[in-house]
């Protein structure tokens, strides 16, 4: 559990949604790539920093979500690239976790650039590895 103090910035939101067909038995699901996600992706590269070793990404833009996310083991990060910060971030559960944020060099269609990403050991879709959010 996050306590949290009146001065504390508020939670950083990430809104992903998506719906599973009704099953009359309960299965284990999986976190697939939905034809709905399509017009969303995207490929890209990120990289430690601008000169750094370019590794290719698949990325899913998330409007609703105000922080954007990597997933864990994506790039070997590390204090160099660790912002001394953690954001507390804030899903459809309302529960919080918190997350270290890491400065990554991103390009893809939409941006380039230096960006500070929470860094987490799963994204919601399977093969998706950089969530970009609002930020």
């Amino acid at each position: 559990n996050a306590v949290m103090n009146k001065n504390d910035p508020p939670p950083r939101e990430i809104g992903l949604l998506t719906h599973q067909p009704f099953q009359s038995e309960m299965k284990e699901t999986t976190k697939t790539e939905s034809s709905c996600f399509t017009p969303f992706l995207s490929q890209g590269v990120v990289a430690e920093n601008e000169n750094g070793t370019h590794v290719p990404v698949k990325i899913l833009r998330d409007t609703g979500a105000s922080q954007s996310l990597i997933l864990e083991g994506t790039l070997p990060l590390d204090e160099n690239s660790f912002t001394g910060l953690s954001v507390l971030l804030s899903g459809i559960n309302s529960e919080l976790v918190s997350r270290p944020l890491h400065r990554v060099w991103l390009q893809c269609d939409l941006v380039q650039g230096v960006f500070d990403l929470a860094v987490c050991p799963s994204l919601p879709i399977t093969g998706v590895t950089v969530l970009l959010g609002n930020d």
